[in-house]
This record gives C-alpha cells, sequence and structure tokens, in this order.
C-alpha cells in the first residue's frame, strides 16, 4: 500500500528525471489538473519547479494549437495514470499545451523510489480541440493577439 508521502517522492523522482528535464528546461512552474488521479501530496514534490494545481477544465486542458492562435505559456499536466504493484509503479502524464506524454516507470530499491524507465513523446496530430466551439475560446481569439498570453499564473496553493 503507497503512502502520501510515497506518492510525493514517486511525483518528485519523476519530475526530476532526465527525460521531463530535458524537455522542461526552461520551465519553472507547474500546474497538475485536479483530477481522480491528482492527490493534494503531489504540490508538495521536491523538484525545481513551483508546483500549484488548477481546476480540470476545457480551459485548463486547452492545447496551444499554433502561433495565429491564443495559447496558455502555463506547462499545465494531467496524470493519466498511476499504477502500483509489487514495488513498482507506472506513471503517466500528459502535457496539455504541447500534447507531450511522460511515461515514468519506478521501482522500490532499498527504500527509496528509483526510475527504471522514462521517456517522453508526442501525442500525434488532433484533428478537433474540445474548446474550439466553447464561447470562452471564441471570446478569447478575437481579442487576443497571437503569442499574447491569455491566463494569469494562479495564486500559490
Amino acid at each position: 500500500m503507497l503512502t502520501r508521502d510515497d506518492t510525493t517522492e514517486i511525483v518528485s523522482v519523476s519530475l526530476n528525471g532526465k527525460e521531463f528535464s530535458k524537455e522542461n528546461l526552461d520551465v519553472d512552474a507547474l500546474y497538475f489538473l485536479r483530477n481522480n488521479l491528482f492527490n493534494q501530496s503531489f504540490l508538495k514534490a521536491k523538484s525545481r519547479f513551483k508546483i500549484s494545481s488548477l481546476p480540470y477544465n476545457s480551459q485548463s486542458r486547452m492545447a496551444n494549437i499554433g502561433l495565429s492562435y491564443p495559447y496558455d505559456g502555463r506547462q499545465r499536466l494531467s496524470v493519466f495514470k498511476f499504477d502500483y504493484k509489487n514495488d513498482t509503479v507506472k506513471v503517466g502524464m500528459y502535457e496539455h499545451g504541447g500534447n507531450l506524454f511522460y511515461e515514468t516507470g519506478l521501482g522500490l530499491k532499498k527504500g527509496k523510489w528509483i526510475i527504471l524507465k522514462q521517456r517522453a513523446f508526442s501525442g500525434g496530430r488532433i484533428g478537433k480541440f474540445e474548446f474550439e466551439n466553447e464561447e470562452w475560446y471564441k471570446d478569447l481569439k478575437k481579442k487576443i493577439k497571437p503569442h499574447q498570453p491569455m491566463f494569469p499564473p494562479p495564486e500559490s496553493n
């Protein structure tokens, strides 16, 4: 059975992994979307990132479509997989703005969680975005200049 401390350490180790770090060189803050796999202890993970949370809605899940569209520059992550079995954990995270997936396999060695395997990969081309026909997005598209951030960073949790 995993404890909150285990969960916090697992997330910390995942965020400090080579593949995650390589993809997030210029990022200083991470925003975890609160879904059914979100655990408040994620906010206490030890990493070089400032960690906050956001609600799980179409605005926070918005993908950054391209240069002539509004975008959300925050690094927004959802945990979509957190499988624990026989002292191993598989963690899957999705980065919403860039449509990027992170998969990390961890194992418990001498009481510490270590990365066994980590990879980052593109989610491929998305044909339709859930937010494109929503009024909040249509309004933003009319008002926002290209490359102008839409959302100010939320207050720290």
